[in-house]
């Protein structure tokens, strides 16, 4: 879920759907958002032979009606600041896979909530993955180094690795579904978020 840019990484997702499809898993992937990729991304799963498994929602209103829809919510992002849609994902007790990048390395709990995957190929292969340069940052924090590094891609076969991994495990996915929602419901509520920016502009103001 997210605008389909190439910042957002959506076509790693659907070469993520290509190599389960090759392995026999019958899956598909909802991609909810609007962007220039659109058409492009279109194109892709055509040419992986996918088309008839990816479903491209556009705008999507009641997300909360999305969430009821998937099982695995997937963030192959170059870049996420913070990344809202996972904390609505795991509040809706969907475990989240997601690049370790920026912010998603405080949201996500690996393999607790959900999967992070460390960023390894380098963003110049992006356009063989059918994406473009643009728009991408000289730069990106890695929350495991706590540094700011050249941005780097998840290989569509990690994320097809960590998908499979929650597959063949209903008793993991159970228990980082329910832990997903606790953790969200807990560290992310609305009261304690005002609670916290009170105490932080009263610091302030004392």
């Amino acid at each position: 879920a997210g605008r389909l840019v190439p910042l957002k990484g959506m076509c790693l997702a659907i070469h993520a759907l290509a190599l389960l499809k090759a392995k026999g898993i019958d899956c598909i992937l909802r991609i909810a958002g609007t962007g220039g990729e659109g058409r492009s991304l279109e194109q892709l799963a055509c040419s992986l032979g996918v088309e008839e498994r990816v479903f491209f929602l556009g705008h999507v209103l009641d997300m909360k009606e999305f969430f009821r829809g998937v099982h695995i919510f997937l963030v192959p992002s170059i870049q996420e600041s913070f990344g809202l849609a996972c904390v609505e994902a795991m509040a809706n007790g969907v475990p989240v896979i997601a690049n370790c990048v920026d912010g998603l390395g405080e949201l996500i709990e690996d393999g607790v909530t959900g999967f992070l995957i460390e960023a390894e190929l380098p963003i110049e292969s992006y356009p063989s993955f059918g994406s473009t340069l643009n728009s991408i940052p000289e730069y990106v924090y890695d929350p495991v180094k706590d540094c700011l590094s050249p941005p780097r891609l998840i290989s569509p076969e990690k994320l097809a690795e960590k998908i499979l991994r929650l597959v063949d495990d209903s008793e993991l996915y159970r228990e980082m579904s329910r832990k997903a929602r606790e953790m969200a419901l807990t560290h992310f509520s609305f009261d304690k978020y005002v609670q916290r920016l009170n105490s932080v502009l009263c610091s302030y103001a004392s």
